[in-house]
C-alpha cells in the first residue's frame, strides 16, 4: 500500500503528509548547507509533535479554514488525533521513499 492509500485507510488527508515532510526536507536541507548534523525523521518527527503541542492550539480546536477529513457522522466533528505518533510518522518514512 502507498502513502496515499495509507493515508485515506487512516482517515487522515493525505496532502497533511507533503505538507509535514517539507518542513523535515527544509531541515535536513539547511543543516547540510550549514554542515551540521540532521536528525533522522524519527527523532525530528518528536520534535516537531512537542513543538506542534507546545503552541497551544495542535488538537484542540478545529482550523478556522474548515477540514478535508470527513466527520464521523452528520453534525459530529472528529476530536482527538486521527492517527497515532507511529502511524504518521510511518507515512512520512513511505513518502519520503517516493
Amino acid at each position: 500500500m502507498n502513502w496515499r492509500d495509507k493515508a485515506l485507510s487512516y482517515g487522515l488527508d493525505p496532502e497533511e503528509v507533503p505538507r509535514v515532510y517539507d518542513r523535515y526536507a527544509m531541515h535536513r536541507s539547511y543543516n547540510e548547507k550549514m554542515d551540521a548534523a540532521v536528525l533522522p525523521i524519527a527523532n525530528w518527527y518528536k520534535w516537531y509533535r512537542i513543538e506542534k503541542l507546545s503552541e497551544g492550539h495542535a488538537m484542540t480546536q478545529a482550523p478556522a479554514e474548515g477540514c478535508s477529513v470527513t466527520e464521523a457522522s452528520p453534525g459530529q466533528i472528529p476530536t482527538g488525533p486521527l492517527a497515532t505518533e507511529a502511524q504518521f510518522l510511518e507515512l512520512l518514512e513511505l513518502y519520503g521513499q517516493r
